[in-house]
């Protein structure tokens, strides 16, 4: 579904150019629960695979951007190469929410992937004029494109959003708030294990808390006011918590994700 912002620049035939990209892009969407939140977010590598040069310049093409008499920033090949540069996350965010092209020229004329995640006050200024409501709804929605890599070797991390969290594998152990967790690889750095290695954490819900108890842990990072630290997790071969068969179930799933990305 188109949003207000693109449905007077498009034909049906580019609105269904438009379906084809979101669907591609939903069915590739990482999403779970956590503590009743929601988790959606697009892996590193999905989003490189989504916003490919050859898909993005078939896309612009195909939606005959630019239009004439339609006000835009980038002839059809520069906003390609611009996308390809620095604009994936932004294109395929700009297209999740049905927003135009036009917008997102004049968006990049302006900001790259790199400004992300976008504070709010700072940027619904950017693009001034009729595309104000579209940067709104941008900068609202832009923690589907915003999973942040962890680095395993300090406590000194921040997630804006438990809802872009890049958690792959969930699983409660007996204690309260104790879960064994898994990470894409190209979700941490200075990762020594292998791909999909699980780790135990412990969620925290106050500082005084968390610093007491962090000496027990390797790494962590805050969220909306509480703490997540993450240890290695307890000899496989002894730990009952540890559910080896859903971390493969897991693993097969995604490798069938992966190899069956979407071409136009």
């Amino acid at each position: 579904m188109l949003s207000d912002e693109a449905q007077l620049l498009v034909t049906h035939a580019h609105e269904q150019e438009y379906t084809k990209y979101i669907e591609a892009i939903d069915d590739r969407t990482v999403n779970l629960t956590f503590e009743g939140a929601k988790i959606s977010y697009l892996r590193r590598s999905t989003m490189n695979a989504l916003a490919n040069r050859q898909d993005v310049t078939a896309f612009i093409k195909k939606t005959e951007y630019p239009k004439k008499g339609l006000f835009h920033v980038h002839d059809a090949l520069e906003l390609a190469d611009i996308i390809e540069e620095g604009g994936k996350k932004l294109f395929l965010l700009t297209i999740k929410l049905g927003l135009s092209l036009e917008f997102l020229s004049a968006l990049l004329a302006h900001v790259d992937d790199n400004d992300f995640p976008m504070e709010r006050k700072k940027y619904v200024i950017i693009p001034r004029g009729p595309h104000r409501m579209a940067m709104f709804k941008l900068v609202n929605n832009q923690a589907l494109v915003c999973a942040p890599v962890l680095d395993t070797g300090t406590f000194d991390q921040v997630i804006l959003w438990l809802s872009c969290f890049p958690l792959e594998v969930q699983h409660d152990v007996r204690e309260p708030d104790v879960y064994n967790v898994g990470f894409p690889q190209e979700h941490l750095r200075n990762e020594a294990e292998e791909p999909w290695a699980i780790w135990r954490m412990e969620d925290f819900g106050s500082e005084k808390k968390a610093n007491a108890e962090k000496s027990r842990f390797e790494w962590g990072f805050t969220c909306e006011g509480r703490w997540y630290f993450f240890r290695e997790i307890p000899d496989r071969d002894v730990d009952e918590d540890y559910d080896v068969e859903q971390e493969e179930e897991v693993e097969g799933k995604t490798s069938e994700m992966e190899d069956g990305l979407w071409i136009s």
